[in-house]
């Protein structure tokens, strides 16, 4: 992929430098754009129409998304909990046959993760689809974005920072997939727009969405969201301090996000009390208490000796496919960040973030052209010392992890559009290149994203194996077992909130005793096989229940 945006880079330059026209049509819409950034409502409007087009084109062209990653099959437990009017579910007295990757079967039965995603996974259910959810969410964050830029550029190179958001490849891919982005990223663009803006100028209506912003990130993306919002605070606070604004700061700012940011906590402590039992405890560790092997964080050590798993698929997954991903970590002293590994994230977020690759163009025109600038120096900060920090204290990093950060890199990447087209000697032209080449970049992503991301061949395979299973009349019960050869990151034993009233349930097999016993529970239901054993999958009726 990266070869063709390379490609289509070179050919989208070739027609913006030889054909004049295109330079004249660039014109145009760029005063188009001054006169709709002088307009707030049609600026949200424009970039809440290209970012849902991004995002429900592709499904609109090939179909929905599919959930198949771990994560996803969680986040949309969450979803459909929150979408009942439960914070979490009532244990099932079988819980060992429905054991999955990601979610507590005891003492209540919830995905461990925090609640933003889930919430807006939920609003997409109570209208119609999840996927509306992840669709809301990145429009209002692409939204958020624009506004925060406001605070930092002119109206029209507001604009196109926010179109660059709405249509980065990026933000495409958190649009079509259910662990989403949109969410943190919503947080991180309010949060900033508010701070930049209060220290301009110190309003209560700052401080409360400043409370409102981190309230998103601390129930999204709350590593993340922490390393953010203390570097912001303490360039916020460095600000107040030298202009003496302190007094007011601590009035019109931190205390109107104080009256947002205490019931935020509480609810995070009851959510808990609700989940986990105890107010402290948040579900993401006790999951890691009762499945993981590997840590956390650097400074804790792995679990010895492991958990004990009922199902070898599970033990596979925490104990080999996650610590190898941990022990490709460490350097030479056990338990420290290896900066061998290290490359390997930046590689990461370089493919995911400067994508396609003419981004790096205006990136490095900012440091070059305006390192000065405030601007630049806190994108600058926001940016490299959150993905240096998260690299130092965790082992775990996936690109929508950032994703607090991407209205900061967007920030960073407009800047530098704007200054190379001031220069005199064929700015105007590179900028017109790289602005078009995102678009095109884009658009060429899209059939990759929605064809072999949004919709894989494991993700199909479920499908259709749900498909037959509805048309049977009847209740289904569905004995999942696992050759030695299946891949632990393919998993088939997904349920509803409601086990016992769902139409098809699925569980893990176990001994002969123990398939007794579950298909003596579900009595009546008809009792079906499936065999994955990494090269096949079948569906058949179980031997005895035809």
């Amino acid at each position: 992929m990266m070869l063709r945006f390379a490609v289509a880079t070179a050919v989208v330059a070739a027609v913006v430098v030889a054909v004049p026209a295109v330079g004249r049509a660039f014109d145009a819409c760029m005063r188009a754009a001054a006169r709709v950034g002088r307009s707030r409502a049609a600026s949200f409007a424009l970039i809440g129409f290209l970012s849902l087009a991004s995002c429900a084109g592709p499904a609109i062209v090939w179909g929905l998304p599919l959930p198949n990653v771990h994560d996803e099959f969680a986040y949309l437990l969450a979803g459909e909990t929150f979408a009942r009017g439960r914070l979490t579910n009532q244990p099932h007295e079988l819980g060992e046959f429905f054991q999955t990757f990601h979610v507590l079967q005891s003492p209540t039965y919830m995905a461990k993760f925090p609640v933003g995603q889930g919430m807006a996974l939920a609003a997409g259910i109570v209208l119609g689809h999840p996927i509306i959810g992840v669709w809301l969410s990145m429009v209002l964050a692409s939204v958020a974005t624009y506004w925060m830029l406001r605070a930092a550029l002119p109206p029209r190179w507001a604009l196109v920072g926010g179109a660059i958001a709405a249509t980065h490849p990026l933000c495409v891919w958190w649009g079509t997939s259910y662990w989403g982005g949109g969410v943190a990223m919503l947080g991180g663009a309010v949060f900033g727009g508010a701070a930049m803006r209060a220290a301009k100028a110190p309003r209560p209506a700052w401080g409360l969405l400043i409370g409102a912003g981190l309230a998103i990130l601390a129930n999204s993306r709350p590593l993340e969201g922490l390393i953010v919002s203390t570097i912001l605070g303490a360039w916020l606070t460095r600000r107040a301090v030298r202009s003496h604004q302190i007094r007011l700061h601590l009035l019109r700012t931190l205390l109107p996000s104080v009256l947002i940011l205490a019931p935020t906590f509480a609810f995070i402590a009851y959510d808990n009390f609700r989940v986990t039992g105890d107010p402290l405890t948040l579900p993401y560790a006790l999951h890691h208490r009762q499945y993981m092997v590997a840590p956390l964080f650097y400074y804790q050590r792995p679990e010895d000796p492991p958990p004990a798993y009922a199902h070898a698929d599970l033990r596979d997954f925490h104990t080999r496919v996650e610590m190898d991903e941990y022990r490709k970590q460490l350097g030479p002293i056990d338990h420290e960040p290896s900066l061998a590994g290290m490359p390997g994230k930046w590689k990461l977020c370089a493919e995911n973030f400067v994508n396609p690759p003419t981004l790096y163009v205006p990136l490095v025109a900012a440091v070059v052209l305006a390192a000065r600038a405030r601007p630049v120096t806190l994108a600058l900060a926001a940016c490299l010392l959150l993905v240096v920090i998260h690299t130092l204290v965790t082992p775990w990093l996936r690109p929508h992890y950032l994703a607090p950060a991407l209205g900061w890199f967007v920030l960073l990447a407009t800047i530098g559009l704007r200054e190379l087209s001031r220069l005199k000697s064929g700015g105007l032209p590179i900028a017109r290149t790289v602005f078009v080449a995102q678009l095109v970049g884009s658009a060429m992503w899209m059939p990759h994203l929605a064809k072999d991301l949004a919709r894989p061949p494991d993700a199909l395979q479920r499908e259709s194996i749900l498909a037959r299973l509805r048309v049977e009349p009847g209740k289904h019960l569905v004995l999942v077992r696992y050759g030695p050869r299946h891949d632990p990151l393919v998993e088939r034993v997904v349920n509803e909130p409601d086990i016992d009233a769902s139409r098809i349930v699925f569980a893990r097999s176990r001994d002969d005793a123990g398939d007794a016993r579950i298909i003596g529970y579900f009595a009546d239901r008809r009792t079906w096989v499936l065999l994955d054993d990494g090269t096949r999958v079948e569906l058949r009726p179980f031997p005895g229940n035809l």
